[in-house]
């Protein structure tokens, strides 16, 4: 039996993973209401924002996340990997600018929303 403290998302994953390979798992967790993955519910940006750049390795990061979401939740049989483009308030006309020229690259308009 393998015991875990602690359900966030570094918790969760790792429970997953265990079970997956045919171990019990036993969590313990105090339901801390304002714990980082209650508050944050699961969100993660691919994208720095002061630079609209993305982070050091997020193409890999975001393919291995959409396939250890996606097969938990076949395990689960549940849905709650919403992928969702990221929206942006600019603080100025430059930074409005700056994004808009990122819409048109590749790399990056698969992360952005382009707005209304």
């Amino acid at each position: 039996m393998n015991l875990i403290l602690g359900q966030g998302i570094a918790g969760s994953v790792l429970a997953l993973t265990l079970l997956r390979r045919g171990e019990s798992v036993a969590i313990i967790d105090d339901g801390h209401r304002s714990a980082s993955s209650t508050v944050a519910a699961g969100l993660w940006n691919p994208i720095v924002f002061r630079r609209i750049n993305k982070s050091w390795m997020s193409d890999q990061v975001v393919s291995s996340l959409d396939a250890f979401y996606l097969s938990a939740e076949k395990l689960l049989q549940t849905k709650f990997y919403h992928p969702t483009p990221i929206w942006r308030i600019h603080s100025s006309d430059l930074e409005k600018v700056q994004w808009t020229e990122k819409m048109q690259d590749p790399e990056f308009s698969s992360y952005l929303h382009r707005g209304a």
